[in-house]
Order: structure tokens, then sequence, then C-alpha cells
């Protein structure tokens, strides 16, 4: 008797935590505006006020840019393959004064994360071992998005979507001269 009451109990927990798995899907599915709002992030663990000795020749021209922006992806990275993704549809014109570097293991590697999403119209830096942004920007975390002014590291954002993140942009963009 005693094992059929708690098989009955176990049966009716399990029926519980399922149904209240499904009702929290339900309910984020309900809600995509605000999910979508949560994806760009402040990023504190950067070099405020830094600035690069030497900027790549994929990203030169951004160093004397009134306001320009950095993207960081990285090669085994699943959210920045999204990302990657989402920027090949995107254009020159469309995203600005943007750069994309791709932080890999060996360039080999970056270059074919390049050539695999079709970025290879925008400008972009393969960074082997991610050292050109570690060391002179702090930076070893992706996607990220480092906002500069005239090459000066002013802010930095985690992101997982490109609309959001251009949001983000065109707020700060509004107070830059």
């Amino acid at each position: 008797m005693m094992m059929i009451l708690g098989a009955v109990a176990l049966l009716v927990l399990t029926a519980a935590v399922v149904l209240l798995f499904a009702m929290v899907g339900e309910l984020s599915s309900r809600v995509p505006e605000a999910r979508e709002e949560q994806h760009v992030t402040p990023y504190s663990d950067f070099t405020a006020g830094a600035t690069a000795q030497e900027w790549p020749a994929g990203l030169a021209h951004l160093a004397d840019r009134p306001a320009a922006t950095v993207l960081v992806l990285s090669s085994i990275c699943t959210t920045c393959a999204n990302v990657a993704q989402e920027l090949s549809s995107y254009t020159r014109q469309t995203l600005g004064d943007v750069g994309i570097v791709v932080s890999c293991a060996a360039a080999p590697v970056g270059v074919d994360f390049v050539e695999h999403y079709g970025l290879d119209h925008l400008p972009h830096h393969v960074d082997e071992g991610g050292s050109w942004m570690a060391t002179n920007f702090g930076v070893k975390m992706s996607p990220t998005a480092l906002r500069f002014q005239r090459g000066v590291l002013v802010e930095a954002y985690t992101f997982s979507k490109v609309q959001p993140l251009l949001g983000q942009i065109s707020k700060v963009l509004e107070g830059v001269s």
C-alpha cells in the first residue's frame, strides 16, 4: 500500500513539474519585446579611456571617426555565429562606422569564420588569440560592442542580437558631435 501511495505521489509531482515548465515557457513566449531589450547590457570589464598604439589595417579608418563601433566576435562562440549570420545581411552603409574583430585561436580559423558568414564585405580584423583586443582594451569576452570617440574607448556592451544593438548605438550617437 505504501509503495502505491509513493508511486502516485511521484506521478503527481512529476506532472506538476512538467506543467510548471510549460507555464514558464508559455509566459516567456508572450513577452518577446522585453526579452529583446535584455540583449544589450553594459559591459564593465574593459579599459575605459584606452587607445590602441596601432590599429589593424582593416579597422584603421575607425581610429579618427567622431564615433565608431567595433564588434568583437569569437570563432568558437555560438551567439557570435548567430550575430555573424545576422550581420551578413547588413551593408557598410547601413552599419556606418562599424568594424568587426574576430577573435580566434589561429588566423586561418578567423579567415574561415569571416568567409563562412559572408562578413568580408565589412571592415574586419582577424585577432589571433584575441591579443589585440585584450592588450589594448582589456576585452576578453564576446560578443561585445566597443564604442569609440576619435579612437578612445568610451563604453562597451554585451549583446546577442544586432538590431537592439543598433538601437543602442543610435541613442548614443545622438549625444556625439
